[in-house]
């Protein structure tokens, strides 16, 4: 859901996006080289402090790849706070509007990280059998850290992308989901399309390269639901 950020931006809020997962997807999305060593997630992992790359106005990235799978045995208990702690530093917390967090599509200690570190978490799956139980996982993952460690980590969600919208299997799986979460389940979803895949290699979002496309009027429903649940006030931001 990445072409949330560009919305967010543009409305006057300082976004710092985190990329968390060791497959560096986000990172690949703007950057066509390696990070830079100061730019590197990973730095908090070695108790070093990384330096957000500015990416466009209101737009920063804290950027990975896959020399971050090797802090993945981590497991000492102040392994887990390392992004929160991060993200209290007064640089850090008084500088920007909103911080969001792309994890790995697994439950291991950098997903621990941002669920610890977040308020809310936006769950999103594909159209498949198997996204229903990811989602209860990642519900089930949440209830427990709430309850453990006193936290009021709000979950979002589940909300489709990639989605083939005339399939039965689609219709079917969309109403079940909107019948067991209705309170959270998001009406908005991302059908699948080329743009978004000719818009990643061409380091720009779907706003900017295909604004009338029905894509992007996808993403832009998922945004201003995303923040009717998150509760982000949009008028005041402006």
């Amino acid at each position: 859901m990445l072409s949330l950020r560009i919305p967010l931006c543009t409305k006057n809020l300082k976004t710092l996006l985190i990329d968390l997962d060791p497959q560096g997807n986000l990172t690949t999305c703007f950057l066509n080289s390696p990070p830079n060593e100061e730019n590197h997630i990973k730095l908090l992992f070695e108790k070093k402090v990384p330096v957000p790359y500015k990416i466009k106005e209101n737009l920063y990235l804290l950027s990975s790849d896959i020399e971050l799978s090797k802090y993945e045995l981590q497991v000492k208990i102040e392994s887990y706070f390392r992004l929160k702690n991060f993200l209290e530093f007064p640089e850090v917390k008084e500088n920007y509007d909103i911080v969001l967090i792309d994890t790995p599509p697994s439950l291991n200690v950098f997903t621990s990280n941002a669920l610890i570190a977040s308020s809310t978490v936006l769950c999103v799956i594909d159209q498949g059998e198997f996204a229903l139980s990811g989602f209860k996982e990642i519900k089930s993952l949440i209830e427990n850290i709430n309850e453990g460690m006193k936290l009021n980590i709000k979950l979002l969600g589940p909300v489709f992308n990639m989605v083939k919208k005339r399939t039965l299997n689609f219709k079917k799986n969309f109403e079940k989901v909107s019948s067991l979460y209705k309170d959270t389940a998001f009406k908005s979803f991302v059908r699948n399309s080329v743009a978004i895949r000719d818009s990643i290699e061409a380091k720009k979002t779907v706003f900017e390269l295909f604004p009338n496309l029905e894509v992007s009027k996808d993403f832009f429903n998922v945004f201003l639901e995303f923040c009717e649940k998150a509760e982000i006030d949009l008028i005041t931001s402006q």
